[in-house]
This record gives C-alpha cells, sequence and structure tokens, in this order.
C-alpha cells in the first residue's frame, strides 16, 4: 500500500538517503523537513499518513516536541530516528506516542519493516478507537454498574455507576476482593456465583447469573441481573473478569428497564449509546485494561500500549478537565500492583 511520508531531518546527506529507500519502497514523500517548526507548518498542512522524525534538530524545538504538536491536531504514526541507542531525548519520546525507532545509519530493510510495522499498528489504534469493538462487553455494561477484576478476583475499578450502586467508592473498594464488594441475598458470592467465576476465567465464556438481591449496608436491598465476562488483552489471553450488574429497580438511576440485549453491542449498531457519564466510565474502564495487559514484553509492543494509555488520558483530560484526570490517576497506581 503507498503511503504519503513527510521526511524530518537536518543533515541533507542523511535526508536525502532516507528519501530514496522511501521512494524505492513505493512510497511518497510529501515532504523533507529540516526544522521541527517547518514539519508542524507542513504535517498540517499536507497530512501524510506517515512521519519519520529525526529527535534532534536544528532550532529550539526537538523532535519529539514537534510530533507531539502535530500529534494533537492530527492523528498520524511517528517513528522517530536517532545516532544514538542511548539518546537521552528518548526518554521524552513516549509523549508523543510513537509508532517505532530506527537508528541512524537507517538500512532500507529496516526501514520497510518500521514503516509496514507502524502503518499496522496505527491502523489497529484507529480501528479500536473509531469503532471500539474490541471491548463491547464493557460498551454493552455502561448504562450499568461495571466492576473490573484481575485473575485472583482482587478489585481493580468501579465505574461511577458502580459506586453508586454498591455504596463505595472507587478508592476503597481496588484492592479488594470482588466478595467483600458484592454481597448477595445478605452474604457474599454464593456458590453459583463462584462457579460462574471459574467458568468466565477459565473458559473464556460470559454467564449471567439473573436476578439478584444486592444488600447494601444501611440501605435497601436492589433487584440486580448481573452478566460476567471474561477480560482479554489483544491476544485473547484472559487477565480478568468485567461484573456487569443492571438495576432492575429503575430507583437509583442506573438503568430503568435493564437487560442487556436492549443495549447495542457496538457504536455501530445505531445512534451513540454513550452519555457523558459513560464515555468517562469507558475511558477509566479501558485505562485500567490497558494498565493491566501486561502481555508482550517487547519494547514496542509496550510503547504501543503506553500510547494508548495515554490517548485515553487525554481525551479523559480534555473532555472532562484536569481534576477529573487528577481524580482518576490518584487510584490508577493500584491498578498495577
Amino acid at each position: 500500500m503507498n503511503s504519503s511520508v513527510l521526511i524530518v531531518e537536518d543533515e541533507a546527506l542523511v535526508a536525502l538517503e532516507i528519501r530514496e529507500n522511501v521512494e524505492r519502497l513505493g512510497h511518497t514523500v510529501v515532504d523533507v523537513s529540516d526544522t521541527a517548526e517547518a514539519a508542524v507548518r507542513v504535517a498540517l498542512t499536507k497530512q501524510p499518513d506517515l512521519i519519520i522524525m529525526d529527535v534532534r534538530l536544528k532550532g529550539q524545538m526537538d523532535g519529539v516536541e514537534a510530533a507531539r504538536l502535530i500529534r494533537k491536531s492530527i492523528d498520524v504514526p511517528v517513528i522517530f530516528l536517532t545516532a544514538y541507542s542511548g539518546d537521552e531525548i528518548l526518554e521524552r519520546a513516549t509523549l508523543a506516542e510513537p509508532y517505532g525507532y530506527l537508528l541512524k545509519p537507517v538500512q532500507e530493510q529496516q526501514l520497510a519493516s518500521a514503516m509496514r510495522v507502524a502503518t499496522y499498528k496505527h491502523k489497529q489504534d484507529s480501528g479500536r478507537r473509531e469503532g471500539v469493538k474490541s471491548f463491547s462487553a464493557i460498551l454493552r455494561a455502561l448504562p450499568n454498574a461495571v466492576i473490573v477484576t484481575d485473575m485472583s478476583l482482587t478489585v481493580r475499578y468501579l465505574n461511577r455507576k458502580a459506586e453508586d450502586l454498591l455504596g463505595i467508592p472507587n478508592r476503597s473498594a481496588v484492592r479488594r476482593l470482588v466478595k467483600d464488594i458484592v454481597r448477595l441475598g445478605g452474604t457474599t458470592l454464593d456458590r453459583d456465583g463462584v462457579e460462574a467465576f471459574v467458568e468466565v476465567l477459565s473458559d473464556g465464556r460470559t454467564v449471567t447469573l439473573g436476578e439478584q438481591t444486592v444488600t447494601i449496608e444501611g440501605a435497601a436491598p436492589v433487584q440486580v441481573r448481573i452478566e460476567i465476562s471474561p477480560l482479554a488483552d489483544r491476544e485473547g489471553v484472559i487477565n480478568g473478569a468485567i461484573i456487569n450488574m443492571a438495576d432492575l429497580s429503575g430507583d437509583s438511576g442506573v438503568i430503568k428497564e435493564g437487560r442487556f440485549e436492549d443495549v447495542p453491542a457496538s457504536l455501530d449498531s445505531g445512534p451513540a449509546v454513550l452519555d457523558t457519564g459513560d464515555l468517562r466510565s469507558y475511558l477509566e474502564v479501558e485505562i485500567v485494561r490497558l494498565t493491566m495487559d501486561e502481555g508482550g514484553s517487547q519494547s514496542t509492543q509496550r510503547g504501543f500500549r503506553e500510547g494508548q494509555i495515554m490517548a485515553c488520558k487525554r481525551i479523559l483530560k480534555y473532555a472532562f478537565g484536569d481534576d477529573a484526570l487528577d481524580d482518576f490517576q490518584s487510584i490508577l497506581p493500584n491498578a498495577r500492583q
């Protein structure tokens, strides 16, 4: 597939060599910029499919800052160039959410591989954000109360509706066992509930417990419908569970007529499903999911996952303000333990 490429490199001979390699691989070079300021202008004007950016550039701005500014305005993958594997600037590079790194002198085969991987990952990332299909279980549950657990059934996250339904704040629930949070019929999870978790975590099946009575200390019991789904990483490895609870009473405002089948499975099923509260919960749950996804030890996989987390945090901040991100980050470190 032919891609339009912006090359940002202040060494003329290096830039020429990269341009020749890119064109030999069948891609189109839209421009070669030698300063970060020029790169930002060209990127926003021509909107290339891919940017190959030297981290060290002439002028007051380096490549990392240029990439960060560009990514704030347009969604384009960036591959960083550096002459030193230990370049201290690379420590800041993750802030710009790069899709790859290349060490000078650049070999054509390495360039081809880096461009192919960056294009593929960007396509996957864009599809995930736009379609929101890879986490349909969470989307299906957003009008309800949502609890995320790890494999040991330790609570990693409650959305706001779960906080209201269970009468416990997220900060107090995190790192406690789910059996201490969800009490059915005056007791902890019964045998059916335990067996359901075993089935979900071992077989990857979604299990419905049906209508249950949740008891809340100091409040009247609430009738809910409970569904437990597996939480998996991108490779399909199960690393936790998602508990969806629909309030059937309609008293708490969680959901008026709670039936999971009434909620579209994805945004493609019809008009927008998410209100602002649902969007906030989705972003928070997605950050927790990605944080818990420790699969893939390669630096490219870690960097891609960290980029996804950073993107969700940025949306959370821009949509709901600094306080929303600060409140969430105050409990987020617990999700990694």
